[in-house]
C-alpha cells in the first residue's frame, strides 16, 4: 500500500475517519444527555474507528487553529467561517497535539467525549 509520509494511505483514511467520528460525537455530547442510547451507538463507534487507525500502533495527532495533521498529511480543515472542538478549540486551550493509543475503554471513550463537548 502506498506511503504518505511515515504513514501508508490506509492509516491516513483511518485518521481520518476517526478526526470525523470525534468531531461527531462531541457535537452529539453537547445536544444529548449522556445516558442517551444515541451515544452508546456512537460510543461503539468511535470505539471501532479508533482501533482501526491505531491498528498499527499509536498514532500521533498534531492541531493547528484549522487543521488536524496526520505527520504533515491534512485529515480534517476546518471551514474558514466555523468554529470547532477539533482542531480549534484544543488549539485555542494550548492542546497542539494527541498520540492515540491502541485499545480505548469505554470509559476512556466517554470522558474524553465529555471533555471535548465541555470546551
Amino acid at each position: 500500500m502506498p506511503q504518505t509520509g511515515i504513514y501508508s494511505e490506509r492509516e491516513v483514511k483511518g485518521a481520518k475517519d476517526l478526526v470525523r467520528e470525534l468531531i461527531r460525537i462531541a457535537r452529539a455530547y453537547r445536544l444529548y444527555s449522556a445516558d442517551h442510547p444515541a451515544l452508546a451507538d456512537m460510543g461503539a463507534t468511535l470505539r471501532r474507528r479508533w482501533e482501526e487507525a491505531t491498528a498499527a500502533g499509536p498514532m500521533a495527532l498534531r492541531f493547528t487553529d484549522r487543521k488536524v495533521l496526520l505527520d504533515e498529511e491534512p485529515v480534517h480543515q476546518s471551514p474558514g467561517n466555523t468554529h470547532e472542538v477539533i482542531p480549534s478549540g484544543l488549539f485555542e486551550n494550548g492542546i497542539v497535539g494527541l498520540v492515540l493509543q491502541p485499545g480505548l475503554e469505554a470509559d476512556e471513550m466517554r470522558r474524553l467525549a465529555a471533555a471535548l463537548a465541555a470546551e
